[in-house]
């Protein structure tokens, strides 16, 4: 197997001197660190400097400051000015796997390396992407003392996705969306996270550190806050590559620092990312950036399509919805999330009759707790719905024959829908989305002037837009009882 970060300090000693610790009261709001008022360009100079001293390489690229797209990664061939064939496969930029930031990586800490793996065996840390993002919150704790330190400081330090909203702002703008719903349940969970997995793996990576002598780090692991986590946790899923390391399919979850500044386009996707193995290398390899010969100019901006199936799905991660996808007009790739009218309910005070109905979905291997419909209604109505969304809407409505053939695990299921259940989905149906549309016509009623040009309000008011479309087609469809 090819290790995927080998010898961080080859390289990285030059660069980075051990030096005090940052001391200040501001390490548990990230958004307060002194580069957060770090201009984009300033950002990008950083990362760079600290890449090429790990070996990163910039055939082809420069990182730099976007016009509101934070940091962005740029062709560059020498040739001002002039537009021609970007030649396809040729290497952009090559990040060493040295670089990756991973569980990996965490694991070959010089200090804290071994408690790392501790953590992880003992299930404290039960995935590798949360050592990943205990790794991020480390490092930014140890400052200038960092071997990462100069990555780390290029890194924005807050970020636009439904995460980083206080209760009051997520209530106030995307109340009456399927992000609202998603956004309360992982609140609760990256809550839950730092409890249980979080805290513990800090306490126990502080006593190494004090055992080490390095009690400022100690004391500063202690202080750890869910203000950093929720940051750690973003900087993560933001950035994070699937990089496969070898010929056996094995995945490793990482950063790729570099690669990870080229912005996102479906439309103009011009570069892809691929990882390529070196045995002559001590780290394994390099992750490249590669063109896909779409024509481009000097100066003119690399894209990358991240590779998420709707625009909800960027905005509920990255905090952003793309201007030119067609996504948002066309309903392609988009899709409307009813949640079951016990999804709220707590196990312990479901009623009998939902005990049923949650049994019938889960022989048939149906979701116990939403359906996923089209972003657009389907021109027949309900008789072209998939599959697995009309078997789902039949068992949400069945009556109690219905619901006893239901859950008999030896009946069988029909993607056929007689008409009384075709009126009871329809009625079910317009009652959800007519709730739905009624409070985000109260968010949308209760907002303020827009004079905010953020990229934050400007994403909220497109994803915003994209919903209210959306419910709108499916009330009007809906009206068609013959269909519905």
């Amino acid at each position: 197997m090819v290790p995927l970060v080998g010898t961080l300090g080859v390289g990285l000693g030059a660069y980075t001197a051990y030096s005090t610790l940052k001391t200040d009261d501001n390490l548990g709001n990230p958004s307060k660190d002194a580069c957060a008022s770090d201009d984009d360009d300033r950002r990008a100079r950083r990362l760079r400097r600290w890449a090429e001293a790990l070996s990163a390489e910039f055939p082809a690229a420069d990182v730099r400051g976007t016009k509101g797209a934070g940091v962005g990664v740029f062709y560059v061939d020498g040739s001002e000015g002039k537009r021609g064939w970007f030649r396809k496969n040729r290497v952009l930029m090559t990040s060493p796997d040295a670089a990756v930031v991973s569980a990996r990586t965490a694991a070959m800490d010089p200090k804290l390396g071994e408690k790392y793996a501790d953590l992880m065996r003992d299930g404290t840390l039960p995935d590798e992407r949360i050592a990943a993002m205990v790794f991020l919150m480390v490092e930014r704790r140890k400052g200038e003392a960092s071997a990462w330190g100069g990555y780390i400081d290029a890194l924005p330090r807050s970020y636009d996705a439904p995460l980083s909203l206080s209760d009051v702002e997520l209530e106030r703008e995307l109340k009456g969306t399927n992000v609202y719903d998603a956004a309360v349940a992982q609140r609760a969970k990256v809550r839950e996270m730092f409890d249980e997995n979080v805290r513990p793996a800090m306490r126990g990576l502080s006593e190494v550190a004090a055992a080490s002598g390095d009690a400022k780090l100690a004391t500063s692991l202690n202080n750890a806050t869910i203000d950093e986590f929720k940051w750690a946790f973003q900087t993560f899923w933001t950035r994070a590559l699937a990089i496969p390391v070898n010929d056996t399919g094995e995945v490793v979850e990482g950063i790729v620092p570099g690669i990870d500044m080229v912005n996102h386009s479906r439309t103009k996707a011009n570069a892809r990312w691929e990882h390529v193995e070196d045995n002559t290398r001590p780290d394994g390899g390099v992750i490249a950036l590669v063109s896909n010969g779409k024509k481009l100019g000097h100066g003119d901006e690399i894209f990358i399509d991240y590779g998420e199936s709707s625009s909800e799905a960027l905005f509920f991660t990255h905090g952003f919805v793309p201007e030119d996808d067609d996504t948002v007009s066309d309903g392609k790739g988009e899709h409307l999330v009813l949640y079951a009218p016990w999804s709220n309910e707590p196990a312990s005070e479901r009623s009998e009759d939902v005990a049923r109905r949650i049994e019938a979905l889960r022989l048939r291997n149906l979701p116990t707790n939403r359906v996923v419909l089209p972003a657009r209604p389907p021109k027949r109505g309900i008789r072209d719905l998939e599959v697995e969304a009309k078997e789902t809407l039949k068992v949400w409505v069945a009556d109690a024959f219905a619901l006893d053939n239901a859950t008999s695990s030896s009946s069988s299921s029909s993607a056929a829908v007689d008409d009384r259940s075709r009126v009871r989905i329809g009625d079910v149906l317009r009652a959800a989305l007519g709730s739905k549309s009624a409070s985000l016509r109260d968010t949308e009623r209760t907002e303020e002037p827009q004079t905010d040009a953020t990229n934050r309000s400007i994403a909220i008011r497109r994803y915003r837009s994209s919903v209210r479309s959306t419910y709108d087609a499916w009330l009007d469809a809906l009206a068609d009882r013959r269909k519905w």
